[in-house]
């Protein structure tokens, strides 16, 4: 390490140097103008970027424009291209992105305005990976925040403007890859979707149909309630706080309605079950996280998950596939103000058309093979997320120098 000095951020190459944030960017925030005037906003013009939306790199498009009057009344301000905008507090502090339009911002959105030595995708990446360090800055309390004043003094390394550009061709590579990847999970997700509307309202070479309680299905099949065709095992469990399942370990996965830990414990179920969550905050969050699962392994289930097991009408699967498409809203209770609840009375009454055991075989195959699709390419995101986590980690301290002319990750 005789190439490397001890810094005061680190160990860096001695050929590079350290700056402040204000040695090398100008700092500004923007602003909201007024919602209870109609003319700020309506047939407005002009990008409004709120730190909701530094969610990725670059910013090419805004959800809201203000108008001319509006960055003239209010304290909106409006920023160049390829400014890089850090979010200063709210539940996005920390997050970067990189503006690619003129557009105002909102008061929460710090932005830093690059001057020549150093490049704004650079910055990007030396803020992107320090994140959780500079959240660490902001003041305590139930909505910790970071001033202009702590972005403006915090030290970054600097190597040359031609390294900085080498640095982020690499990271931008391996950015690109993801950004593919991401896609073709969306895309694969969207197929999936349509093919099961498709599969669980025509079936598999039907011809006649017919209309009933939900929705149109082929003539051939049944309806039946949950409580025709499954059994409802016990699974009442006092459930185990997030410091306990943080810090256990064990041989038998532990099952709640929102995630999975290593448990050791008697096992309650020693068969596959499906699993169908029964509470949530509200209804986006019910629809978002408590949807059905199997579960083909010796488990643990706490009392936050309802446990299904099929008859001999239906089949594991068909329950767990046709109940992640089924809506079951209807069936949802309300307790307390916002707390939406699906309790084992309501279960029992779900509908769900139920065809022979060979056509449920053969649509849950379908759908699994899209799934398997969609498995391949997350685990291929995740690699990938993990080989940029690797290189910030040693590029941007110059513990791995790229090599003049190579800006791939393969020739670093």
């Amino acid at each position: 390490m005789s190439d490397m000095k001890k810094t005061t951020i680190g160990l860096l190459p001695v050929d590079w140097t350290i700056k402040k944030i204000k040695d090398v960017c100008e700092t500004t925030s923007g602003g909201t103008p007024s919602r209870s005037k109609k003319e700020y906003y309506e047939k407005g013009t002009i990008p409004w970027i709120k730190t909701g939306e530094l969610n990725q790199k670059y910013i090419f498009e805004t959800k809201e424009k203000i108008t001319n009057l509006a960055l003239q009344q209010s304290s909106a301000k409006l920023i160049p291209k390829n400014a890089v905008l850090m979010a200063m507090y709210g539940a996005t502090i920390g997050k970067t992105s990189i503006t690619k339009i003129e557009a105002a911002t909102n008061q929460a959105c710090c932005a830093l305005i690059t001057k020549e030595e150093i490049e704004p995708e650079f910055l990007y990446y030396v803020l992107t990976s320090n994140k959780d360090k500079i959240t660490a800055l902001g003041a305590g309390g139930a909505q910790p925040n970071i001033s202009q004043q702590i972005i403006r003094e915090l030290e970054i390394p600097f190597p040359s403007k031609g390294e900085q550009r080498r640095i982020v061709s690499v990271l931008s590579s391996i950015d690109e890859s993801i950004k593919k990847t991401e896609a073709i999970i969306d895309q694969t997700k969207k197929i999936k979707v349509g093919i099961m509307q498709q599969l669980f309202t025509k079936g598999i070479d039907h011809t006649k149909f017919k209309q009933t309680e939900i929705g149109k299905i082929p003539d051939e099949w049944e309806i039946v309630t949950i409580e025709d065709c499954c059994e409802i095992l016990d699974s009442r469990r006092v459930p185990l706080s997030k410091k306990v399942r943080e810090n256990i370990q064990g041989e038998v996965p532990y099952y709640g309605a929102t995630g999975v830990v290593d448990y050791i414990n008697d096992f309650i179920f020693d068969e596959e079950i499906v699993l169908i969550g029964e509470d949530g905050d509200h209804f986006k969050k019910f629809r978002e996280w408590s949807m059905t699962n199997i579960v083909r392994e010796k488990s643990w289930v706490n009392n936050h998950a309802h446990v299904l097991k099929a008859k001999n009408s239906v089949t594991n699967e068909w329950i767990y596939r046709f109940l992640e498409h089924r809506d079951i809203t209807p069936y949802l209770s309300i307790q307390g103000a916002t707390r939406l609840k699906l309790t084992q009375q309501n279960l029992r009454k779900i509908k769900i058309a139920v065809p022979s055991k060979l056509e449920q075989k053969q649509v849950t195959m379908i759908i699994d093979n899209i799934e398997k699709k969609a498995q391949k390419e997350l685990k291929r995101l995740i690699h990938l997320r993990d080989i940029r986590k690797g290189l910030m980690q040693s590029l941007l301290v110059g513990e791995v120098r790229v090599k003049m002319g190579k800006a791939k990750a393969t020739q670093i």
